[in-house]
């Protein structure tokens, strides 16, 4: 009974004071790295995983959606890294970029695990895909590819009540809005190969990169 339900709830929370807009203390933007750093550590691995990375955006940037694009882009099995850098060519065990954002601006990134032997090929490789990304077009359908996946996946994870709860809380408290989430596939599918060579000059061709690697 929804009437009943919101009855309750309403109850529950009576007594709660403080309503209204959170404000968020003042935070200070992390330092901006001055030139590309790498820094490698040794441990009793079999593999040798390898991060390049590179400053990101927060999760009210207008820019979000062609990001997300953009990642997928590089990801899974259709994506470019797993075409080039494990099938065609061998390096990988496992390849696939990610962007992570926050209240404050995360970051964006490519990841590999390969052999110790195939570190420097492996690591050359990863730099030249992302040096495709602002010197090459995006083909159709390889943006079709992954607007279809991210559209896809963000269906598939609202089934439950709970996901739609937890979108609907977390999007209010960050401020974006409790209903974003019913406009994901209109932002995902009005992104533009423009939108995308846009980001990867903002990310990738803006910023030098990080690069973590264990051995």
């Amino acid at each position: 009974d929804p009437d009943a339900l919101v009855e309750a709830i309403a109850l529950w929370l009576s007594d709660w004071a403080g309503a209204g807009p959170v404000e968020l203390p003042e935070r200070s933007a992390a330092p901006e790295p001055d030139g590309e750093r790498e820094r490698s550590i040794e441990k009793g691995k079999q593999q040798v995983h390898v991060v390049i990375g590179y400053p990101g955006i927060a999760l009210a940037d207008p820019d979000e959606p062609a990001l997300e694009v953009l990642t997928q882009v590089l990801s899974g099995q259709g994506g470019r890294l797993f075409l080039e850098l494990r099938d065609k060519r061998s390096l990988a065990y496992s390849v696939t970029a990610f962007s992570i954002e926050g209240v404050d601006p995360g970051s964006f990134g490519v990841y590999i695990a390969c052999a110790p032997d195939k570190l420097d090929e492996s690591l050359a490789g990863l730099r030249a895909e992302l040096q495709r990304l602002l010197n090459e077009p995006f083909a159709p359908d390889e943006i079709d590819r992954a607007k279809a996946y991210l559209i896809g996946s963000h269906a598939i994870s609202l089934q439950h009540y709970s996901a739609q709860a937890a979108a609907l809380s977390l999007d209010e408290l960050y401020g974006l809005g409790a209903t974003r989430f019913l406009d994901y596939e209109r932002s995902i599918d009005a992104v533009s190969a423009e939108d995308l060579v846009r980001v990867a000059r903002r990310i990738v061709g803006s910023h030098p990169p990080t690069v973590a690697i264990i051995k």
